[in-house]
């Protein structure tokens, strides 16, 4: 049961980061944000963002196009120049049945110049804006 529990998270927490990665690689524009609230998400923009222990994909104000159950207890988004680049490093932790998994991904974000950053973005932050 410990092993099942631990590859549950595992999977979740893997499969996260791929959808994440996968979508992000052609992004046009990106933000980070502290909370939905400020993210002020559009009709034609994403957001990934944690509520209620899922990690949800979304596309709007409404269309979800992505949603884990409920075993992510934290995600973290970080936006890092690197060699006049910016990469989207995340990390990801799943929580049950007292098992605990952190994944640490990065994302080098081809097509983002400095202003392609969505203007009112943080650094760090809980959810990730961005268009494609």
């Amino acid at each position: 049961m410990r092993g099942e529990a631990q590859s549950i998270i595992q999977s979740y927490t893997r499969n996260t980061a791929a959808i994440i990665t996968k979508d992000l690689r052609n992004a046009t524009k990106i933000g980070v944000f502290n909370d939905l609230t400020d993210a002020a998400v559009q009709a034609n923009e994403r957001v990934f963002y944690l509520e209620n222990n899922r990690v949800y994909h979304q596309q709007g104000t409404s269309q979800i196009l992505y949603e884990t159950e409920p075993f992510i207890s934290d995600i973290n988004f970080e936006l890092e120049v690197a060699n006049d680049k910016y990469v989207l490093v995340f990390i990801i932790e799943g929580n049950k049945d007292g098992k605990t998994y952190t994944l640490e991904s990065n994302v080098l974000l081809n097509n983002i110049s400095v202003g392609k950053i969505f203007g009112e973005s943080d650094i760090t932050g809980k959810v990730l804006k961005y268009k494609k």
